[in-house]
């Protein structure tokens, strides 16, 4: 009686190109995970950065206006950018602009809001990894010194 022997030495290619598939698949959905994950880190690392910044403006108006006796010098729009007195706010060259090294450009403004004495709006806008424009905003009102 004669038989056959029958020899499997390996994989077939059908089954390698399924092993192929499969892997292509789940380095792909890795790769989108890692992909949004690193985009939502820079997201808030700029708007973390973005509200320091706007938190340090805040602190200069502050100090700013707990040494002056009338506010009636200021102009409409304005920041410090680290400098103890404001700076009136221009376009060419934006000198109420900031970068933080890496990219983003943060725009800083302080404007008195109208219709409420003592009362400032102080913002920061920049443009985001995804290309919008984002903006935060404090309200920081000064209250009057009863002594």
């Amino acid at each position: 009686m004669l038989t056959k022997v029958r020899r499997q030495a390996g994989d077939t290619i059908v089954e390698v190109l399924i092993c192929i598939a499969v892997i292509s698949t789940v380095l792909t959905g890795a790769f989108i995970v890692v992909s949004k994950s690193n985009r939502a880190i820079q997201n808030s690392a700029e708007h973390a950065q973005a509200q320091q910044r706007l938190q340090g403006e805040v602190e200069s108006l502050r100090a700013y206006l707990a040494t002056v006796t009338t506010t009636s010098g200021l102009p409409g729009n304005f920041c410090f950018k680290g400098s103890p007195v404001p700076v009136a706010i221009t376009t060419t060259p934006p000198n109420c602009e900031v970068s933080n090294g890496g990219g983003a450009t943060y725009s800083l403004s302080i404007t008195p809001v109208t219709g409420k004495s003592d009362t400032y709006e102080c913002s920061v806008s920049w443009d985001a990894i995804d290309g919008k424009k984002v903006s935060e905003t404090y309200y920081y009102q000064v209250y009057p010194n009863k002594s």
